[in-house]
């Protein structure tokens, strides 16, 4: 029994966290049965020397036409409210990082019911390979 207890407790809490990052970035859920998503989550980036916000895009599937923008702040969180059921390329370009560009279908499959209409993403940004060139007449 103070296993089931213990374990009910740590649902809460995990819940509780989870709800309160999103209304950190002022992300909700949504209404039952609304055709409306919220897509959420984290761009990873594997250094410490990058830009504290940046653009993040929802565009058309393989294609260039911006369909949402969010920005993502210093810790790489975004938040994007009331996106259509379709397919999506989301996209991060960012100096420094290879262009992050992600198929995502959104309203299919649907979350599952306790997540209320929100899908959680996390992505990894992938720093461009540095090529230095040497003049050799510079060298000694």
């Amino acid at each position: 029994m103070k296993m089931v207890l213990t374990a009910f407790v740590l649902i809460l809490m995990i819940s509780g966290i989870a709800h309160a990052q999103l209304g950190d970035l002022g992300c909700r859920s949504q209404a039952v049965g609304s055709t409306l998503f919220t897509l959420h989550g984290t761009i990873i980036i594997p250094v410490r020397d990058h830009a504290e916000i940046f653009e993040v895009f929802l565009l058309s599937n393989n294609g260039e036409q911006i369909l949402a923008r969010t920005i993502a702040d210093s810790n790489g969180r975004y938040c994007f409210l009331d996106i259509p059921r379709d397919r999506y390329d989301f996209v991060v370009r960012l100096e420094g990082f290879k262009e992050l560009r992600e198929g995502i279908h959104i309203g299919d499959p649907p979350p599952p019911p306790s997540m209320k209409g929100v899908y959680e993403m996390i992505f990894w940004l992938s720093p461009v390979d540095t090529v230095v060139v040497v003049d050799e007449r510079l060298r000694g």
